[in-house]
């Protein structure tokens, strides 16, 4: 499953880069690594993107590519470093709304179980993945 879900990433990134060349881009920046049991959907801490191959075997080609873009983006918008003393939850729901908006103006929408995906900003909660500490 790990490999499927590898060889879909890779064809998602390749489809972004020649439809959304600077989301592309950012994507591309980002090694991906299969992730462990810690994450559900897909994570980043910066260097890398982290998934979860069952719910990559999920997505439609569309869902993923929105995924990818909203990974990439927080790196790209400074969203792990700027956080400084704010309250976490909280701060992963505005970072996701934002983001959210960006990629609802490109016309992207996200799957089910991404970070508030599908829920008014509102009731927004963070379900995103925190990596463990070694």
């Amino acid at each position: 499953m790990t490999e499927a879900a590898a060889g879909r990433l890779a064809r998602a990134r390749a489809r972004l880069v020649l439809d959304r060349p600077f989301l592309g881009s950012l994507a591309l920046q980002l090694p991906a690594a299969a992730a462990g049991d810690w994450c559900r959907t897909t994570a980043t801490d910066g260097r890398r993107l982290y998934y979860a191959p069952a719910w990559v075997a999920r997505l439609g080609e569309a869902e993923l590519q929105s995924a990818l873009c909203r990974e990439a983006l927080h790196c790209a918008l400074g969203h792990l470093h700027r956080r400084g003393r704010r309250r976490r939850r909280r701060w992963q729901a505005a970072c996701d709304y934002a983001v959210h908006a960006l990629l609802a103006a490109e016309g992207m929408t996200l799957p089910e179980g991404a970070g508030g995906a599908g829920r008014p900003p509102a009731t927004t909660r963070s379900t995103r993945c925190s990596r463990p500490r070694a």
